[in-house]
């Protein structure tokens, strides 16, 4: 019988996670789609090793995600990596519309400032995007329910 309150070792993680990578790596060379489950369980193996107090690297937060502020960064450094990363396009303008308060989510309280941003599209951009419209089906549900909508009625309300 196995102990609640054992917490296994950095090994015993490691060797899961290599296991949930060696069952995605199968499902790769088979061409078959690997479900969502693994990449969970990769996540949250992973994640709870780190140490919130210690800080993780621009790498981290590169992959968990590219809107968050890194230690010492101002709104205006975002919207540089922005530029140059994910939409790989100049911002014409930037207007700040509010703050979404979303205190009930499943993964904490998220309080998020929103801006409506203007690019200009360049023959580099490699991203793609979307009417409000026509989201894609995987638009995450944060953003297709709560961030999108924000935005929308308060560019609604610059127009009247």
């Amino acid at each position: 019988m196995s102990n609640p309150t054992h917490k296994p070792s950095q090994l015993q993680t490691i060797n899961e996670i290599g296991g949930f990578l060696d069952e995605a790596r199968l499902l790769a060379e088979k061409e078959q789609p690997v479900p969502e489950q693994i990449f969970k369980e990769i996540a949250i193996q992973a994640l709870a090793q780190i140490n919130p107090s210690k800080p993780m690297g621009t790498a981290f937060f590169d992959a968990m995600a590219r809107t968050a502020l890194r230690p010492g960064e101002d709104p205006e450094d975002l919207f540089r990596r922005l530029e140059q990363g994910e939409f790989e396009c100049p911002i014409v303008s930037k207007r700040f519309i509010g703050n979404l308060n979303c205190p009930g989510g499943l993964r904490g309280h998220f309080f998020t400032p929103v801006y409506l941003v203007v690019i200009r599209e360049s023959e580099k951009s490699s991203g793609k995007w979307f009417s409000v419209d026509n989201l894609p089906h995987d638009t995450v549900d944060h953003h297709a329910e709560r961030l999108i909508p924000f935005a929308v009625e308060a560019f609604e309300r610059m127009g009247s």
